[in-house]
């Protein structure tokens, strides 16, 4: 997802760490000492910044897992070893906007911008990324032509199923909001396997697979890729021979050309019903929900399917324009911020200095100041659109990539009893979420760091269960043989609910 320079308050999901990492993580060694004194500072910022270290989790547990890590530091240990170390802490505290990973220091960005830039990342990668249904691997999308995307893979290079499937457990990237595995899941399903396997296993210009079927087996060496061969997973795309994807001529490109690849439009060309997908909430959405909405009413569209299926969020004012648009009464949310005390601030990652400080303006411009319980809170109030809101019954299609503002809108959504909802739980809590500003500490030996999220988000809602997502009211799950055939599963079951 585009960055949102204005206001990064829902980011999309960012699950896992966005700096690849480097062989300095492996190579580089530290002392026991040197990483207790850079787990102190890492500690103490999260206790004092952020807004939800103890929802699920009591004072004495936090302490008692810190202890854990402190105790397992040992002289040698390299970067890697350490984040996986403080990833156990940062994985507990059940905010999936909680991400411990690698911000190089400035000495090391400077000599890593010097390289070329085929030499800034050295690692080789797996030509496909590897998809784990049901404990079972398969391609999943691949670079190279001589793989299916439904070959069932049985070792690479001798490593087991089960040993990769544990691997991407202990990866260190972010969990779901609050308890569960939904977003483990969901990681294993959407091709995390190449990242994770490159950073447990540096691989060399090739790769042993064996792979095919259970009925026949082979082995094969498949050459490896760098960074700059890696393409982009595609978005799965509804059937053009029974949707019509409308709003992408030339010129609708040209004047919606930031959410282009956002948002799509489709009408079904045989039954009163439309889709809207929405992959992330981008900054500048509006105008182009806003039309989408109009073209609803004019046609009088009696059922709108609104697939959120991976969208792990985006900025907020897109989510507030969609709720205004199908929600069937008022709603107000509220956020509430934490301070950085001074001591904690002096060790920070170092950012223009004016950044925060315009960001918290603009974050305050969005809402209004209320009190609430003696404390100072920030509130949205949401109002139905009486003139272009959609009337007729609306489906939503979600799973466990749906996270942040996202999960909110469906909470809310949810709340109003407006919709029905289908897929499979969202990673992001139904009750509340945290976000918008970041702290990011800065140790003073390795370069780990932790994105620690300031705001915490009360979705004011009446139902939901504690530290679990947003529920569907038909639970719709892909089986092998739905991946395999490229069924979707969840769309087929609304219109069944539809012809009924």
């Amino acid at each position: 997802m585009r960055n949102n320079l204005y206001l990064p308050l829902f980011i999309s999901l960012i699950f896992f760490p966005t700096l690849s990492f480097s062989q300095i993580l492996q190579d580089r060694v530290f002392t026991a000492e040197q990483l207790k004194a850079d787990f102190v500072v890492l500690k103490e910022a999260m206790k004092a910044v952020h807004p939800a270290l103890y929802d699920y989790q009591t004072p004495a547990e936090f302490e008692e897992r810190c202890q854990t890590v402190e105790k397992a530091l040992k002289d040698g240990m390299t970067e890697l070893d350490f984040l996986l170390q403080v990833s156990t802490i940062t994985k507990s505290i059940g905010c999936a906007h909680t991400i411990t990973y690698p911000i190089n220091n400035k000495a090391e960005s400077k000599r890593l911008n010097k390289l070329p830039i085929e030499k800034r990342d050295t690692f080789n990668y797996l030509p496909f990324n590897g998809s784990f249904r049901n404990y079972r691997l398969f391609v999943g999308t691949s670079q190279d032509s001589l793989l299916n995307p439904t070959d069932e893979i049985f070792s690479i290079d001798g490593h087991t199923v089960a040993e990769l499937e544990q691997k991407v457990v202990e990866y260190p990237s972010s969990s779901e909001d609050g308890v569960g595995s939904r977003l483990k899941d969901f990681f294993a399903k959407e091709g995390i396997l190449r990242k994770v396997y490159t950073t447990f296993y540096p691989v060399k210009d090739s790769v042993e697979v064996e792979l095919g079927s259970q009925e026949k087996r082979v082995k094969q060496y498949f050459k490896t890729l760098n960074a700059h061969e890696i393409s982009a997973v595609p978005e799965p795309a509804y059937d053009t021979t029974q949707w019509d994807l409308k709003f992408r001529e030339d010129k609708f490109k040209k004047k919606y050309a930031h959410t282009f690849n956002s948002i799509f439009f489709y009408q079904h060309q045989e039954k009163d019903v439309a889709t809207l997908r929405i992959k992330s909430f981008q900054s500048d959405s509006k105008k182009m929900l806003n039309l989408i909405f109009e073209d609803l009413k004019a046609k009088n569209t009696k059922n709108l399917i609104i697939d959120l299926r991976r969208n792990g969020g985006g900025d907020p004012r897109p989510v507030n324009t969609l709720l205004s648009k199908t929600l069937s009464k008022t709603h107000t949310y509220s956020l509430a911020k934490r301070k950085i005390p001074s001591e904690i601030k002096r060790n920070k990652q170092k950012e223009f200095f004016l950044a925060p400080f315009f960001r918290s303006i603009l974050i305050g411009s969005l809402f209004k100041k209320k009190k609430e319980a003696g404390k100072k809170v920030l509130t949205k109030t949401i109002k139905p659109d009486n003139e272009n809101g959609f009337k007729g019954s609306i489906y939503v299609l979600m799973d466990g990539g749906v996270g942040s503002g996202t999960s909110m809108f469906c909470a809310i959504l949810k709340n109003d009893e407006r919709a029905t909802f289908l897929g499979e739980e969202t990673a992001g809590a139904a009750q509340v979420t945290n976000g918008a500003l970041y702290f990011f500490p800065k140790a003073p030996n390795s370069s780990i760091s932790i994105r620690i999220p300031r705001y915490k988000f009360n979705h004011q809602i009446t139902g939901g269960k504690k530290g679990r997502g947003v529920e569907p009211d038909y639970i719709v799950k892909e089986t092998i043989e739905s991946f395999k055939n490229k069924e979707d599963l969840g769309l087929k079951k609304v219109l069944a609910l539809i012809e009924e």
